[in-house]
């Protein structure tokens, strides 16, 4: 009964952080692809391109949805640790060593890529963003240009631990999918 509430956990976590993850890159690519082109006026913003303020009407939408997936990621994650350590401390047989050290891994960079993103890069791409706002909302532009510069630099270092996240998760899923699958062939053919 254990074994299968961890397993229960483990699946539960697993999709949810998955469908967070990649709901937020979705929501981001259909965002800054559309918003900008319909060339929002931000009356905050005067001082900026038609193409600027776009950019930056895209960003103030999908700001909260960062936010949301970024909590739902970390409170999955702990939970698909949690639910990984259960399944290790419970599981008697080790069949498919492989695929359990893989799915294993995997699960390990997911977390850590997502944790690193989230603990060490997150708050200076959020900081050299509201810099960026308030100084293209207060018409310095010297100030909102190197801001703005900064955290263009960060973002793809941003997007890479994202997509090694996806991947990762991805990963786990085939690769425990997979071996549940074979162990389940695996007792049917024996019964």
């Amino acid at each position: 009964m254990a074994r299968c509430l961890a397993s229960i956990l483990v699946w539960l976590s697993l999709a949810i952080w998955f469908a967070a993850v990649v709901s937020a890159g979705v929501s981001a690519m259909g965002i800054f692809a559309t918003l900008p082109g319909l060339e929002p006026v931000l009356p905050a913003y005067s001082m900026l391109s038609p193409e600027a303020q776009g950019r930056i009407a895209a960003g103030l939408v999908t700001e909260p949805i960062f936010t949301a997936t970024d909590l739902v990621q970390c409170l999955s994650s702990i939970a698909l640790v949690a639910g990984v350590l259960l399944h290790w401390l419970l599981s008697r047989r080790v069949h498919r060593r492989i695929a359990r050290w893989t799915w294993t891994l995997a699960i390990a960079v997911a977390t850590g890529t997502l944790w690193g993103r989230v603990l060490f890069l997150m708050p200076g791409m959020n900081q050299q963003l509201h810099d960026y706002r308030q100084a293209a909302s207060s018409g310095n532009m010297d100030v909102a240009n190197s801001a703005r510069h900064a955290f263009e630099s960060m973002h793809p270092t941003a997007s890479m631990l994202m997509e090694t996240t996806a991947a990762c998760l991805l990963l786990a899923i085939l690769v425990g999918g997979a071996a549940a699958g074979l162990e389940s062939i695996k007792g049917n053919t024996s019964s």
